[in-house]
């Protein structure tokens, strides 16, 4: 395991990435988020769990953590006081030059954790178009879709909900805003129907309703992220590594 004072790039003097880049660290992780109303959690939940995990991994591959991209898409949910949203092309422009100077500098290998799923498609065009262009191979991932849920948190819910509130409360507790809580912030998608705004910052997908774990849930819920995530880019990596794709 490679250690250093700080996995952060933006904390690096420019030396370091002189002589660290790519020969001791290859892997560059990216979070990628936009600021967004979720249910009784911060605005920037979509950049911040991405974040965390970032940092989490980061020891661990090793890898350097990019600074996050917290300004993205935001539709449903624009109207909501402090939601902000960019152009689309835009969005994808900036997401991939973002990507391809982190491949000028040196990184094989980019990992982009992308924590809004109303953004993916264009995080990928944005991923597909660095890596046609530049040697290196580039994974997205959305960590809420990739880990399974355990079986002590229920129905993990969808935007705001169960799984998203416990991740931010495993990453820092007095994120989750209880005193704000009522049962009206949910609102039930359904098929066929789309509101805009939507009318809750909440979305139930089956009926599910917010369920607050507790600390140690909400940690054991995000560790086992972590372990997962980790263990899909390794063998990501491998697997690249074995038939002579990514170096």
């Amino acid at each position: 395991m490679t250690s250093v004072a700080s996995y952060r790039l933006w904390e690096w003097p420019w030396q370091w990435v002189r002589d660290l880049v790519p020969g001791t660290f290859d892997t560059v992780l990216l979070p990628v988020g936009t600021m967004e109303a979720h249910g009784v959690i911060p605005l920037g939940t979509d950049a911040l769990v991405p974040l965390a995990l970032a940092e989490a991994l980061a020891p661990r591959l090793p890898a350097v953590v990019a600074p996050p991209i917290y300004y993205g898409l935001t539709s449903s949910f624009r109207h909501y006081p402090g939601s902000m949203t960019l152009p689309a092309r835009l969005f994808t422009a900036y997401a991939g030059h973002v990507l391809a100077e982190l491949a000028r500098m040196g990184f094989r290998k980019l990992v982009v954790l992308n924590g809004h799923g109303g953004q993916a498609a264009e995080v990928r065009e944005a991923a597909r178009r660095v890596h046609r262009r530049a040697a290196c191979g580039v994974v997205v991932l959305e960590w809420w879709e990739h880990a399974p849920v355990p079986d002590f948190m229920g129905p993990p819910g969808s935007h705001g909900g169960t799984a998203e509130t416990a991740a931010v409360q495993a990453i820092r507790p007095e994120w989750v805003y209880r005193d704000l809580w009522r049962e009206d912030l949910q609102a039930p998608v359904r098929p066929g129907l789309q509101a805009y705004p939507f009318p809750g910052p909440v979305m139930q997908v089956e009926g599910e309703t917010l369920r607050f774990l507790s600390e140690a849930e909400a940690r054991a819920y995000f560790d086992s992220v972590v372990a997962v995530v980790e263990a899909t880019l390794r063998r990501v990596f491998r697997q690249w590594s074995d038939l002579g794709l990514v170096e």
